[in-house]
């Protein structure tokens, strides 16, 4: 028991410098991705390239980022290329991760009886997404690291602003679907998807070691229109 327990505690503080691993490597991402310099970004890329070797879904762009790497490019640029090379096939499946949590969410919640059970589904099917995205993008949460990282969602959320939060839910909910003003519990599920998706997003950028320049990240609206269809 005592070795079982210690083996449980290690892989949980090995979970846990995983996600701060990638909290720092997106705070350098973020001061590297503007910069103009040559050469300082090196050893940063070799730390991503570390990160997604060996990943069989990601040999090809990781190759063919090495095909297009240049000393002509500036930090900045051969960050956006690898961006655009090896991390826009998981932003895109990361954004399918979103919709499908948000659907689930919404869904379950829409027919869910109790509003405790509404509260566990929730819980229970955003912590599962928001392990997805994090194993996308090289985290690997545990149950531990999985907490933390809902809690920095959540603290992402709050930064980026509860009002245009709640605004988002309450027009869709309120004018976008029929279904919402025949039945009060679908209104609910739409809330709650709406509140999943919102936070999915917010995983993505958290897991994500480079930001995203204007343009790339979803808006609420895109996702909106897709979770809605």
């Amino acid at each position: 028991v005592v070795l079982g327990a210690l083996g449980a505690l290690g892989r949980e503080l090995a979970d846990l410098r995983r996600l701060e691993r990638a909290e720092q490597l997106r705070l350098t991402g973020e001061r590297l991705i503007a910069s103009e310099a040559h050469g300082r970004a090196d050893a940063y890329l070799d730390q991503l390239e570390r990160l997604y070797r060996g990943r069989a879904d990601l040999a090809e762009p990781l190759d063919r980022f090495r095909r297009h790497r240049s000393d002509a490019l500036n930090d900045g640029e051969q960050l956006r290329l690898f961006a655009r090379t090896v991390l826009a096939p998981l932003d895109r499946q990361g954004r399918r991760l979103v919709i499908r949590g948000a659907r689930d969410i919404g869904t379950l919640t829409a027919l869910s009886p109790l509003g405790l059970l509404d509260s566990a589904i929730v819980l229970w099917r955003t912590l599962t997404m928001l392990r997805a995205i994090a194993r996308l993008y090289g985290v690997r949460p545990g149950t531990v690291a999985s907490i933390r990282l809902l809690r920095r969602t959540l603290a992402h959320v709050l930064a980026a602003g509860v009002g245009e939060l709640v605004s988002d839910a309450a027009v869709e909910t309120a004018g976008a679907s029929l279904l919402s003003v025949i039945s009060s519990r679908i209104g609910q599920g739409a809330v709650h998807g709406l509140l999943a998706a919102r936070l999915g997003l917010a995983a993505v950028q958290i897991c994500r070691p480079l930001p995203f320049v204007e343009g790339e990240l979803p808006t609420m609206k895109q996702l909106r229109a897709e979770l809605f269809e």
